[in-house]
């Protein structure tokens, strides 16, 4: 008996606290979804800096709900950038300028993919930084993509430093706020 009533007063507490967060993730998750969505491209990172502005909540869980929206955009650019526009452009540059820029640029990243600096420090770090910021993410994307990174891996780095830039941003926005 004692182990029914135990067993009831658990699952009405979990079922209280996962109503809340169904709530939560309706109202202002969609927000922060949506924000996080805008917070990938440039032309829309200063109306998501103002989705981010409208939200009032667990720092954390609006930045994470956001940090998933924006992997996921920063993932369509990573995988047009990585599939189709570096060898559009490069045919661009050879067929109608006359300037062969593949050959160039793989000179120029084959000198950073060999170096060790270049591969594991500056690259990564530049675009890590660019990624995080409220900086154009495609910028960063680009020269992540470039260097051919497995998709599972750009998931996760996008994720990560996503989740940082706006928790940071939401962290100003609040202490901005009052």
């Amino acid at each position: 008996m004692f182990t029914f009533a135990t067993l009831t007063f658990l699952a009405a507490s979990f079922k209280a606290k996962l109503l809340i967060l169904v709530s939560f993730i309706n109202n202002l998750g969609a927000v922060a979804f949506v924000g996080g969505l805008l917070y990938s491209y440039s032309v829309t990172t200063p109306i998501s800096l103002l989705f981010f502005h409208a939200l009032n909540g667990n720092l954390a869980a609006l930045a994470l709900i956001a940090a998933f929206g924006s992997m996921i955009a920063d993932y369509a650019i990573f995988r047009l950038i990585k599939d189709k526009l570096i060898s559009e452009l490069e045919a661009f540059m050879k067929d109608e300028i006359g300037f062969d820029v593949g050959s160039y640029l793989r000179k120029a990243y084959n000198v950073l993919r060999n170096s060790k600096v270049g591969k594991f420090v500056l690259v990564p770090t530049l675009a890590s930084l660019v990624i995080a910021s409220p900086l154009p993410d495609e910028i960063g994307i680009g020269m992540l993509a470039s260097f051919k990174l497995d998709d599972r891996a750009f998931m996760v780095i996008s994720f990560i430093l996503n989740f940082l830039g706006i928790a940071t941003v939401l962290g100003i926005l609040k202490l901005a706020m009052g």
